[in-house]
This record gives structure tokens, sequence and C-alpha cells, in this order.
């Protein structure tokens, strides 16, 4: 665990939608980077959004990383690779804890979210770019961790209000895949970083 602690400038002023923005990005970019790097750029963030504002009080940053070994798989953005997710998922559902019930559930909604990107990610000729997705276990806590991020047009599949539907109305509109997200997950995070829809999912197997 790495840490720091920096003084910034804090401005006393309202903070505006840009003023926000430029804290943001800068959260963002912190995420991806070292504990250190994180905690220097995040300073950097706060003290272009205060200014030339007078420092108002200390400001204290921790940063740490709780380190798993995570698996990687990169595949093209094409439902026909279904196949290759099933088998790189399998083996990371197996293990103390995790059923056979617990590894269909996981297998039903990495089918959706995955079908879900190549068939609506890239519309109109857009180029079809890869699909990365990343799992890690975490057996002290007992759950599974999973991302899918992708280069696709920019979505929050967590703001859709998905509903049941007859599945004999022709005229229904997506969500399914939405629906099981959210009755089988037991955490759920979207972000929009550098272009990449980042879907974060986290199942509990004990």
């Amino acid at each position: 665990m790495q840490g720091a602690t920096a003084s910034t400038a804090q401005d006393e002023r309202p903070a505006s939608a840009d003023d926000s923005a430029v804290v943001a990005n800068g959260c963002r970019a912190a995420a991806a980077s070292s504990a250190q790097t994180a905690v220097n750029s995040l300073a950097a963030s706060v003290d272009a959004f205060a200014g030339e504002a007078p420092q108002a009080d200390d400001i204290t940053m921790l940063a740490f990383r709780w380190n798993l070994p995570v698996q990687r798989l990169t595949l093209p953005a094409d439902d026909a690779e279904l196949d290759s997710l099933f088998a790189f998922l399998e083996p990371i559902c197996e293990g103390e804890g995790r059923t056979p019930k617990m590894m269909a559930q996981m297998m039903l909604v990495c089918e959706e979210v995955f079908v879900n990107i190549c068939h609506y990610g890239f519309p109109d000729g857009q180029p079809r770019l890869p699909v990365d997705i990343e799992a890690a276990v975490d057996e002290r806590a007992g759950c599974l961790h999973l991302v899918f991020s992708d280069q696709g047009i920019a979505y929050d599949p967590l703001s859709h209000n998905a509903k049941k539907v007859d599945p004999a109305d022709e005229q229904r509109k997506g969500g399914l895949g939405i629906l099981l997200m959210r009755k089988y997950m037991d955490d759920l995070r979207y972000t929009r970083a550098d272009g990449r829809n980042i879907l974060r999912m986290t199942k509990r197997f004990v």
C-alpha cells in the first residue's frame, strides 16, 4: 500500500459543471495508475480546479491497491466468439463455494453483456473494435469480479429502466440482459473513461 498527503488550494466559489469535470477527469485518470501516480494526478486536478483561490485547509489523500490475480481475454466484437468466452469463464467459476447454478447464472449474464456489445455497440459502419474481459476471484471475500470493456458507442446499461415484457409482444424493447444482471449480480458499476464503456460486476459465492 502506498499513500501520500498533499496540501492544495480549495476554491470558495460554487463549482460549475466544467469545474466538476476537471476533477472527475483527474479521478478517472488516477484510477488506472499506480498508487503514487494516482495521488499526484488527483492533487494536480484539485489544484487546477482551485486556480488562484486561497487554501482553506489541508487535504489528505490515501491511495491503495488490493492486488488480486487477474485473468484477461480480448475477443473480436463478434458473437461467434461466445464459445471462447465460455471457455475463459468456466475454470474461473469452478472452486470451493462455486456451484453449477452460480456458473449457469454467470454464463447467462456474460453472454447477454457480450452479445449486446457485439450487436449494438458499433452501429452504422463504425469499426468493430475488440472487447476486453477481465476476471479476478477474491477467495478471502468470497466473490468473483468481472469487467467488460469496449470502445463502442457510449451506453450505460444501468441507466436503462428495464421491465419484464410479454415474450409474444413483437414490439417489445430490449432489456432482458439488464434484468438478469440486476437479478444475479451483487454489485454493478458503469463508467465511461477514455472512450471506453467499462462495466464492472461482482458475484458473491459465499
